[in-house]
C-alpha cells in the first residue's frame, strides 16, 4: 500500500493483488494521515484466494507520530520481500517508495509545518507459496502494480510514498 501524504492526510492507495494461476496475494492498505493526531499504518495483506502450500500475510506499516513536529513524523512503510519504504524524516520530503517487486509498503510523507507530518506507511502485500508437482507447460499470471501514495495538498504539503510492486519467482528442481 501507498504511504499517507501530508498536510490534508490523504490515504495512501490500496495495493494490488499479484497473481499466478489461481492462487492470489493481495496488497496491503495505505496508511492513512492527521492533521492533529497519530497517522496509522497501513494493514497488510491478507485473505488472498486459491490453494496455496504455504501463505503469510504482509506486514503492517508503521504508525506516525502526533506531536506536532514536522521531523520524526512519518511512519515507515510494511517490510516486503526485498526491504521497505523508510522515511528520511526530512521536512517537506516525499514518502519513500517500496523498492521496485518487494511488495513493501511506501513510507508517509513529511509536511513542512506543525501538525502536517503525520502520515503513517503503507502495508505490505502477502506472500505465498506454491509447490506444483506436475507443472503445466504454461500458466497465467499477473503482477501487481504499485500502489500509489497519497498526493499532499495545502500550505506544507509533501505525498506519500508509492508501494513496491509485488512478484513472482519460479524455481525448478529436478531429480536425476
Amino acid at each position: 500500500g501507498g504511504g499517507a501524504g501530508a498536510t490534508t492526510a490523504p490515504t495512501g492507495t490500496t495495493g494490488n493483488t499479484t497473481t499466478f494461476n489461481s492462487v492470489n496475494a493481495v496488497g496491503g492498505s495505505g496508511g492513512t494521515g492527521s492533521t492533529s493526531a497519530a497517522g496509522i499504518g497501513g494493514i497488510g495483506g491478507t485473505g488472498g484466494t486459491g490453494t496455496a502450500t504455504f501463505r503469510s500475510p504482509g506486514n503492517g506499516g508503521a504508525a506516525a507520530g502526533a506531536n506536532g513536529a514536522i521531523t520524526s513524523n512519518n511512519g515507515q512503510g510494511g517490510a516486503g520481500w526485498g526491504g521497505q519504504g523508510i522515511g528520511n524524516n526530512t521536512s517537506g520530503a516525499t514518502g519513500a517508495a517500496g523498492a521496485a517487486n518487494s511488495g513493501a509498503g511506501g513510507s508517509g510523507a513529511v509536511g513542512t509545518v506543525a501538525q502536517s507530518g503525520c502520515a503513517g506507511g503503507g502495508g505490505a502485500g502477502e506472500e505465498f507459496t506454491l509447490i506444483i508437482n506436475n507443472p503445466a507447460a504454461s500458466y497465467i499470471y499477473t503482477v501487481g502494480a504499485s500502489a500509489a501514495g497519497g498526493i499532499g495538498t495545502g500550505t506544507g504539503a509533501a505525498t506519500g510514498g508509492a508501494g513496491g510492486s509485488g512478484r513472482i519467482i519460479v524455481e525448478e528442481h529436478y531429480n536425476y
